[in-house]
């Protein structure tokens, strides 16, 4: 266990160094029979560890997949129908420690992971640019990409048909007008010296609508019930005057909301304050900003968030996947320096934080970069379907924890998890 952790309504449950590669971003789980796994992406040490987690006080990894190509990242993986799909993508120059121009891997790759123990390797999806970001697949014939292309301006969406996951084809794409540069397109925003983040950031759907976090360009509704052809249905961009750079759209689709998360990038609050947001879309042609989650409060004792190094504001939520852990009314979000934060949004427009778990600083530092500050810095959390809550730092490795009190009893499972 983990000392001098601060925990409000939570509790340590279990905690992994992941054999010494601590820098974990996202994590995604598996259920098979009674059996519990996790797949953890890696920052530098350039691979993915798969982990058997059914006891989360001792969570075990059982492989270790490492890069094929040294200067590829593989930070986001999603699994589904037993079928992993790992994005490929250029390490950010300045991220990390090999030449910006070292070879890399550019799409997606497709394991079987029916026995996780010995992943077999499929397909690909190959594509030019930096490669795909924050992609989606929970299962069955689609996948939704937030992939690049030579002659685009930024990522944009790809919609890949993985019924034969060997072979791999694209049934779809949308993308902002202005973006297509090799269609004739200009775009309309500034692009000299790198001013801002316009490009796809992630993508969630849920039915025949897809839920895009374009990032200075906000949010966009699609109709993709013909993955050939979608259709924009809605957008809403707050930005300015409001912070930008929105990371994740999270549809809660059974009361018509949808949840987005601002991505905080500069350390020490250099930047405008990231929030996560509540948007009423039961319109989708016209989202509605109704309400933003509570930012947290320093315990007592503790220095101020923005004194503390690293960035403070919201990076990953829970995501709902299938076979996980699913709530219309709990969110989860990895707060970099704030830790794992719970809001209680019964009453969308007045959501209420019932439950923290702030690490302590990492003892180990992973990342290469100068000046890195030694604090915690939260990435993603995944919670199961027996609720607990999977969270990552890219320092410090993979923390177990369980809701208690008011938030245990919000989860509505048996009490075995809290």
């Amino acid at each position: 266990m983990t000392e001098n952790a601060i925990a409000v309504n939570a509790r340590q449950v279990g905690y992994s160094d992941l054999a010494g590669r601590g820098d974990a971003l996202q994590v995604c789980g598996q259920k098979r029979g009674d059996r519990y796994y996790l797949y953890v992406g890696h920052f530098w040490s350039l691979g993915i560890s798969i982990l058997d987690v059914t006891d989360p006080a001792h969570p075990e990894i059982i492989r270790y997949l490492p890069s094929p190509t040294p200067n590829t990242w593989h930070i986001n993986l999603q699994v589904g129908d037993d079928l992993l799909m790992v994005a490929n993508e250029r390490i950010i120059p300045g991220w990390g420690t090999l030449p910006p121009d070292s070879p890399f891997e550019a799409g997606v790759q497709l394991y079987d992971v029916r026995d996780p123990h010995s992943p077999r390797r499929l397909g690909a999806w190959k594509t030019s640019g930096s490669g795909t970001h924050r992609n989606w697949y929970a299962g069955g014939r689609y996948a939704y990409l937030a992939a690049s292309e030579d002659g685009f301006e930024g990522r944009f969406l790809v919609i890949l048909d993985v019924a034969d996951p060997e072979h791999p084809v694209e049934a779809g794409r949308w993308w902002i007008p202005g973006q297509g540069v090799k269609h004739g397109e200009k775009p309309w925003w500034p692009t000299e010296h790198r001013v801002g983040h316009y490009t796809l950031h992630g993508v969630i759907p849920s039915g025949d609508r897809v839920y895009l976090a374009y990032e200075d360009f906000g949010i966009r509704i699609l109709d993709a019930a013909d993955p050939a052809r979608p259709v924009l249905q809605g957008e809403r961009n707050l930005h300015p005057p409001f912070a930008g750079y929105s990371h994740t759209t999270l549809p809660l689709p059974e009361r018509n909301l949808l949840v987005v998360a601002e991505e905080t990038i500069l350390y020490n609050c250099q930047e405008q304050q990231k929030r996560i947001w509540m948007m009423d879309v039961r319109e989708p042609g016209n989202p509605v900003p109704i309400s933003t989650l509570p930012l947290p409060t320093e315990p007592s004792g503790e220095p101020k968030w923005c004194e503390k190094g690293g960035r403070f504001g919201p990076h990953n939520l829970h995501e709902n996947r299938p076979g996980g852990f699913q709530s219309d009314t709990l969110l989860f979000n990895a707060f970099f320096n704030a830790g794992l934060r719970v809001w209680d949004v019964r009453d969308p427009f007045v959501p209420v934080e019932v439950a923290s778990f702030i690490p302590p600083a990492p003892a180990h530092m992973v990342d290469p970069r100068p000046n890195a500050p030694r604090t915690i810095s939260s990435q993603d959390v995944y919670v199961d379907d027996r609720g607990y809550c999977f969270l990552t730092d890219y320092n410090a490795g993979l923390y177990v924890v369980a809701l208690t009190g008011e938030a245990g009893a919000l989860m509505h499972l048996p009490s075995a998890a809290r």
